[in-house]
């Protein structure tokens, strides 16, 4: 069966009474639009989505009176909750640094475990602990989507300039500039 829209939720009245067939996910899979899959009762499931991803209690189909939905397979996470901003800072450097995804829930920063980064939070002093959570891609937290810069305005004067750091009390981000044409700028 082709799948190009998700018809609702398995909560919703008109589903929730139908005897179910699964489709089982990962986190990864559910964020995919192209995906082919096999439902737990064997139906042979190609989902073909124009836009958004498959949730946990997504609605594929109602087939011979039973809705094909989309579980999601509990993900094995590091699941963060910073007590101080200095943790938090520390859960960031870290799960950035690695280019980690991450994902929200509340007040709770997951991560997808690996024993080097659960050895990093811990040895930085974050409180943090293993889990097997259900996680949607809608929680996924997009910091960064196409690239990015350090822009910043300045003025010149003669000889070349000082931008300074560009953070409160010279805390972050000093960088030297050398300049390359008349009205523009490098970094170096």
């Amino acid at each position: 069966m082709l799948i190009e829209n998700i018809l609702g939720r398995k909560e919703e009245a008109a589903y929730a009474s139908l005897p179910e067939d699964t489709v089982l996910l990962e986190l990864e899979e559910a964020a995919k639009r192209i995906l082919r899959k096999e439902s737990a009762a064997g139906r042979d499931v190609a989902i073909r989505l124009a836009f958004g991803g498959l949730e946990d209690g997504s609605v594929l189909a109602v087939e011979e009176g039973t809705a094909i939905v989309v579980r999601l397979r509990p993900a094995h996470v590091i699941c963060a909750e910073p007590a101080t901003p200095v943790e938090a800072v520390r859960f960031a450097y870290e799960v950035g640094n690695r280019h980690a995804p991450l994902y929200q829930q509340g007040s709770a920063f997951l991560v997808p475990c690996n024993a080097l980064l659960l050895s990093a939070l811990q040895g930085a002093g974050v409180t943090c602990r293993e889990a097997d959570i259900v996680v949607s891609p809608r929680e996924k937290i997009q910091l960064m989507t196409k690239g990015h810069s350090h822009a910043h305005s300045h003025s010149h004067r003669e000889g070349g300039h000082d931008h300074g750091a560009h953070g409160e009390n010279g805390e972050y981000g000093v960088h030297a500039h050398g300049h390359h044409a008349p009205g523009g700028h490098a970094h170096g």
